[in-house]
């Protein structure tokens, strides 16, 4: 490993078992979700682990139990160490709603006021909740939610 976090690979397991050495190349394949993963083996069986997790275990030692690395700039494939920390769940959702990464859950509080009181209006004209969510284009759920102003935070 780097300093920058980048994973090479120097040798490689040829088809009989026997390590050879190569032209030393990046060993991070990059993943779906964008991460980067490491394919390794454990006890003789393959395994494929998240390269920001190695990293840190590397490095800093164990992940304590229920929580999670966090890249700090946002960039899943940037694991030098500086630009890792270990957060809680909730503490790594809220950076990446923070960041733009993801966007928030549910309807803004500006939004959620406009709905509750059109809601509460149309329910007053006698229409049914199914008919207030077709009218207001959300769940017949949410529509029930917002008459009875039981509309969560986002």
């Amino acid at each position: 490993m780097r300093p920058s976090g980048e994973i090479w690979k120097p040798a490689i397991r040829d088809s009989h078992g026997n390590i050879r050495k190569i032209k030393p190349r990046r060993a991070e394949v990059r993943l779906k979700a964008g991460y980067l993963g490491l394919k390794v083996e454990w006890q003789g069986r393959p395994y494929l682990a998240l390269a920001h997790r190695v990293v840190w275990t590397l490095l800093r030692g164990p992940i304590p139990k229920g929580m999670q690395i966090n890249h700090k700039d946002g960039d899943k494939t940037n694991n030098n160490p500086a630009n890792l920390e270990v957060v809680t769940p909730k503490q790594n959702i809220q950076h990446s709603i923070r960041t733009g990464l993801t966007p928030p859950r549910g309807f803004p509080p500006e939004r959620r006021l406009e709905l509750q009181k059109a809601a509460q209006q149309l329910r007053r004209r006698g229409l049914t909740y199914n008919e207030i969510a077709t009218r207001l284009n959300v769940s017949q759920t949410t529509a029930f939610r917002a008459v009875q102003r039981q509309l969560l935070p986002g």
